[in-house]
């Protein structure tokens, strides 16, 4: 999966992006009663919780649960592209290329504004771009600067009741429980 999209590489067909956003749009006003080929998927990303894999960085269960972000995520290739939205602990994706067997019956389906559920196993492409998300969160959190810092721990400090009490503390005293060497 690649990170940057480079419009001179090809990899991705921009008209078929302008296309889906159309069809999500006809499909939300209800103009139609499905998005066709263009099929809308949403995950809840508890089920990653305290997940254990060689892989993963040590701010996993605090990315898992907490980060938001919006990417278009895709294949050099260009026979797979597809939006991604993570809303905390919700993700949304939104197929616009699947010329792959990587979309199985693995996630909620969206369609006819119903909702049919599957048992969930992530497919190695979704995966690894969790993984490739949460390293990244972890590089932009390691650049935080020193002044930064100790505002934060600062704040932190003077409203540490609340802090202990809050999913931020339980997210990140389960990245330390899983990862107790990082």
């Amino acid at each position: 999966m690649y990170r940057k999209i480079d419009r001179k590489t090809g990899a991705i067909d921009f008209k078929k992006v302008k296309q889906a956003a159309e069809v999500w749009r006809q499909f939300l006003i209800g103009e139609t009663s499905n998005p066709g080929a263009h099929r809308l998927y949403f995950l809840y990303n508890g089920y990653f919780n305290h997940f254990d894999a060689d892989d993963l960085p040590s701010n996993w269960n605090t990315y898992i649960h907490r980060s938001i972000e919006r990417d278009l995520m895709y294949t050099e290739s260009g026979n797979f592209c597809a939006t991604f939205v993570k809303l905390g602990p919700l993700t949304f994706f939104g197929s616009i290329i699947s010329e792959t067997k990587d979309w199985k019956q693995d996630s909620i389906r969206c369609g006819d504004w119903t909702y049919s559920k599957h048992n969930f196993t992530p497919n190695k492409m979704i995966w690894q771009y969790y993984i490739l998300r949460a390293k990244s969160s972890q590089k932009i959190m390691a650049g935080i600067s020193e002044k930064q810092q100790k505002i934060i721990d600062a704040e932190t400090l003077r409203r540490e009741a609340e802090f202990v009490r809050s999913d931020l503390f339980r997210s990140l005293k389960d990245d330390f429980d899983q990862f107790p060497n990082s």
